[in-house]
């Protein structure tokens, strides 16, 4: 209380752009991208008084006590939560973030039936294994140019490159103190290689790919443990369609039911998942072999964008997804839901993993000024836009 206090009164006084939080906004959800003019000190505790540039307004969830539906209700409390809080009925807890995101997003009237699901991973596992080549591809040109910067200044290129690809920076005091010789690749490829496939830990298409291939297995199986309208009772829908065909004298070919399931598993990626690997294969390609140094600097710098969009909208909203689906198609049953919960020992939270290498990347860049975060920033709602448009095959109502 003493510091809300303190932070009106610094208000009140002019010396603050910041403003105490208000918990009904707080409790709602609220997503906006901000530029500042530096970071400071770094110190996280003073975040409120640096000073914005931009400011774009990106998501704002439904206000608890608003009267719209669901917004407050059934939620248990969490921590933290005042028993006196905003909402009007009983003083019901807000609900989490997530939860009032599958609210807005309307999730529980999209379809997750099997063919939908199965199209949903086929084109993620598209988009998440060109992101993985693009993030190889700048990762060995930055290698790369660390050895060869190595050589040039007389030192081990094998040692340089083996440090480069193992520990990049992980503060902007240290990306700034690299000296000369061992500065290598430019600050938007050293800030690639915190997100670099083996080094993140958080790639997600050798799990789709194997959740692809579980529900194949595991296709029209009864004991499956799949939801009403789902896998299996497609599978017994087709069954009894042929016998009554067979009744009516005009039974189907033998194994109709199983060609048709087969037709679900074998479908490719759809056109806007293939048109966002495109254009991610390109910016990799761009990354590591840009005729020159400003074109490959973009390159990585657009990359990073997609990159951090794509992992961060990997940790909410497929989440949030593959919980629906687990639901109603029997994912864990089938052992299909390897997507959302399979990852390399090292990485015990994947949330808190994705938070440290962002944080590092940002560091990383830091020594490339505000125009190189500009050209980030600019990407960030292309990405967004792009991600988005993976769920449009579960953005159904059947």
């Amino acid at each position: 209380m003493s510091q809300v206090v303190q932070d009106a009164a610094s208000i009140a006084g002019g010396r603050s752009q910041a403003r105490p939080v208000r918990p009904e906004e707080a409790a709602r959800g609220k997503l906006d991208y901000v530029q500042v003019a530096d970071w400071g000190d770094g110190d996280r505790s003073k975040l409120g008084d640096l000073r914005l540039v931009s400011l774009t307004p990106q998501y704002e969830g439904v206000a608890s006590g608003s009267g719209a539906p669901g917004a407050a209700a059934s939620a248990s409390p969490g921590p933290g939560a005042s028993g006196g809080g905003g909402a009007s009925g009983g003083g019901a807890a807000p609900q989490p973030f997530h939860m009032q995101l599958a609210h807005q997003l309307k999730l529980a009237e999209w379809s997750f039936r099997e063919a939908r699901y199965v199209q949903y991973l086929a084109d993620s596992l598209e988009v998440h294994s060109a992101l993985e080549d693009a993030l190889r591809q700048a990762a060995t040109f930055a290698v790369a140019a660390t050895a060869d910067a190595a050589a040039g200044a007389g030192a081990d290129p094998a040692a340089a490159a083996a440090a480069a690809a193992a520990s990049p920076p992980a503060t902007a005091a240290a990306a700034a103190a690299r000296p000369a010789a061992a500065a290598g690749p430019p600050p938007a490829h050293l800030a690639l290689l915190h997100l670099a496939p083996g080094r993140l830990g958080l790639e997600r298409s050798a799990a789709l790919r194997a959740d692809l291939s579980a529900l194949r297995a595991t296709s029209g199986s009864l004991a499956a443990g799949a939801a009403p309208g789902t896998a299996a009772t497609a599978g017994a829908g087709a069954a009894a369609g042929e016998a009554a065909a067979a009744a009516a004298g005009g039974a189907p070919p033998k194994g109709a039911a199983a060609r048709r399931r087969d037709d679900v598993y074998d479908c490719t990626a759809g056109p806007m998942a293939r048109s966002y690997a495109h254009v991610l294969r390109r910016l990799g390609r761009v990354a590591s072999g840009g005729e020159s140094e400003q074109e490959r600097q973009d390159g990585a710098l657009r990359l990073l964008a997609h990159a951090a969009v794509l992992h961060l909208t990997g940790q909410a909203a497929a989440v949030r997804c593959g919980a629906a689906a687990a639901d109603r198609l029997g994912l864990l049953q089938r052992r299909a839901a390897a997507t959302y919960h399979q990852y390399p020992d090292g990485v015990r939270d994947p949330r808190v993993t994705l938070a440290a290498a962002l944080d590092a990347a940002g560091a990383a860049l830091a020594p490339a000024g505000p125009t190189a975060r500009q050209v980030v920033f600019d990407e960030l709602a292309g990405a967004m836009q792009k991600t988005g448009l993976l769920m449009a095959a579960l953005a159904h109502r059947d």
